[in-house]
C-alpha cells in the first residue's frame, strides 16, 4: 500500500486535486470491476486506501484457496493415473505369471517376486522370451 499513500499524500499538495481525485477514484474502479461487479468505491481517496488494503487481504485468502484447490485437483488426478497405471502393471505381471506356470508349472518364490518387481518393458520382454525359452531362468537372462 506504499504507493496507495505516496499518492495520497501528494493531491493535497497540489492545486486542483479535487477534479483530478474524481478522475482516480473512477481509474481505480473500473481497475477494480475485473475483481467483482459489487465493488463500489468510497468518494474519498483515504477510504479508497483502506477498502483495498482489507480487499487485498480478501484476495489474497481466495487467491490462496483456488491455489490449494487446484493443487488438490492436480494431486487426485495424478494419483487416479498413478493407480490406473499400477492396475494396468498389475494386470501385466498376473498375465506374466500365468504364462510362466503354464509353460513351467509352480513357480520358485525368487522368480514371482522378480515378475512383481518387474518394470512393463521388462514383463513384455520376458512375455516374449517365454514362447522360446526351454527353461524358467531363460526367460530371465
Amino acid at each position: 500500500m506504499g504507493v496507495a499513500d505516496a499518492v495520497l499524500a501528494w493531491f493535497p499538495l497540489h492545486p486542483g486535486f479535487q477534479a483530478a481525485r474524481a478522475v482516480i477514484v473512477e481509474l481505480l474502479g473500473a481497475m477494480m470491476a475485473p475483481h467483482g461487479p459489487d465493488i463500489r468505491l468510497p468518494e474519498e481517496l483515504m477510504e479508497v486506501r483502506n477498502m483495498l488494503a482489507t480487499r487485498v487481504e480478501e484476495w489474497k485468502r481466495q487467491w490462496m484457496l483456488e491455489g490449494e484447490q487446484r493443487g488438490e485437483q492436480r494431486g487426485e488426478q495424478r494419483g487416479e493415473q498413478r493407480g490406473e497405471q499400477r492396475g494396468r502393471q498389475g494386470a501385466a505381471s498376473a498375465f506374466l505369471l500365468r504364462l510362466l506356470e503354464r509353460r513351467f508349472g509352480a513357480l520358485p518364490g525368487w522368480a514371482r517376486d522378480r515378475v512383481l518387481a518387474a518394470d512393463p518393458d521388462t514383463m513384455e520382454e520376458w512375455g516374449v522370451r517365454v514362447l522360446d525359452a526351454n527353461t524358467l531362468e531363460d526367460v530371465f537372462a
